[in-house]
């Protein structure tokens, strides 16, 4: 009686935690054959929403557990039934008594405990009791399992849900501000457009009275090579000034617009002119690169104009204050791939920043000097044209990569 006694005070010391759980079934089935050598003690725990049972049994003090779909088991209805307290089963050399164990009325497990014929009745009645006990600890321990796995999965689904409710709240404040953002754009290229016009028309007025001044000159025998180079200097301001306009406009067209073959040339000169006054007022040196040939791309032209004016503004502001200020634009066609290369004399950028660069709202800049969304911006229109714009750590310098499919069709030679 003294090792039945102990081995009661041995399973109701037993911990019955979720984290302890697999430590609290090893400990009782191994108490189980300790006592009772003769004995093979398994625990079958019913998973009926993976349609699975998983066993438990210990050897050489080790748990194993395996796992069987539940349609092996053929007897799991009548375990539910709740007729009887145990069911035997009989072999050729073996018993097995199946005590099925209920959590809120349904069947979730049950003790298998298997004994060779040579086991009497009589000596199953003895231990029968204990193999009772040890049942209701193990689905003790199981129950408590389950309620602490419950509250875990819903405590992870709180968080996974709270996670998502903020995502959902950023993206709602960030499509706000790029709306917004939209807004400021919108009504900048509207008034824009009412710039230009109200421009253009003294521009004619000025082009006009030039050339008048230049015929009456000429016609008088006036037109002193001073006075003609100081014509053609104004001249060519004017025609500086319009295409400056007509890059606004790029900017304030609203319309539909579809892809046409655009020359590589003309969007880098167009993209130039918008940038090419700051540039000189920071006394920052720009370089072109290019082969001997022009390529024709497939491409909204405004949106190539607007990434290109981005990528050379950003690299101004990032270096106009060095002692070393120069912009590199390179493009070449390697295969069937048209690479643009905006490099300038920055030395890189840390990996923290590269890792959030192409982020919406993400800016180095001071506040107000930036919005963040150019790079996010040009990234979506560059996948949109069936590229991809990167930047390049690899480089010594800092340099943005545009890779783009070209047409192979060559417009004439560089000049």
């Amino acid at each position: 009686m003294t090792a039945l006694n102990d081995f009661l005070i041995r399973l109701f010391d037993t911990k019955e935690t979720s984290a302890d759980f697999s430590s609290s079934v090893k400990t009782i089935i191994w108490e189980c054959h300790t006592l009772f050598p003769n004995y093979r003690v398994k625990f079958w725990s019913i998973n009926p929403r993976k349609n699975e049972i998983k066993i438990y049994s210990v050897k050489d003090k080790q748990l194993i557990t395996k796992e069987f779909p539940l349609s092996q088991f053929k007897f799991e209805e009548r375990l539910r039934s709740k007729a009887k307290p145990f069911y035997a089963y009989k072999t050729t050399k073996h018993i097995r008594i199946l005590i099925p164990l209920f959590i809120d009325d349904a069947l979730s497990g049950c003790l298998a405990v298997s004994a060779s014929m040579r086991q009497t009745p009589a000596q199953w009645n003895v231990r029968m009791p204990y193999f009772f006990i040890a049942a209701k600890r193990l689905m003790k321990a199981f129950e408590i399992s389950l309620k602490n796995t419950a509250i875990d999965t819903l405590m992870e689904l709180n968080q996974n849900l709270e996670d998502k409710v903020t995502q959902i709240d950023l993206s709602l404040e960030r499509e706000k501000r790029a709306h917004l953002q939209a807004g400021k754009m919108a009504t900048l290229g509207e008034v824009a457009v009412g710039i230009a016009h109200e421009i253009n028309n003294p521009l004619t007025i000025i082009v006009s009275r030039l050339d008048n001044l230049e015929k009456n000159l000429s016609k008088k025998n006036m037109l002193l090579p001073e006075i003609e180079d100081s014509i053609n200097k104004v001249n060519q301001t004017v025609e500086r000034i319009v295409k400056i306009i007509n890059g606004l406009r790029y900017f304030a067209y609203s319309g539909e617009e579809k892809k046409k073959p655009v020359n590589l040339t003309k969007v880098i000169s167009d993209s130039l002119e918008l940038c090419q006054e700051r540039l000189k007022k920071n006394d920052i040196e720009l370089k072109i690169i290019r082969p001997e040939f022009d390529v024709e791309i497939s491409a909204f032209d405004t949106q190539m104009i607007q990434v290109l004016l981005n990528l050379i503004i950003n690299s101004l502001d990032a270096i106009k204050n060095l002692n070393d200020k120069w912009i590199e634009l390179e493009y070449r066609v390697d295969d069937d791939l048209l690479s643009i290369i905006v490099r300038d004399s920055g030395h890189g950028l840390d990996s923290e920043i590269v890792s959030k660069i192409m982020n919406p709202f993400f800016t180095t800049k001071e506040r107000g000097q930036g919005t963040g969304l150019g790079l996010s911006l040009s990234k979506s229109i560059i996948e949109n044209h069936e590229g991809r714009l990167f930047y390049n750590p690899d480089s010594t310098n800092t340099e943005f990569v545009i890779e783009l499919p070209y047409m192979r069709t060559f417009t004439g030679a560089a000049k």
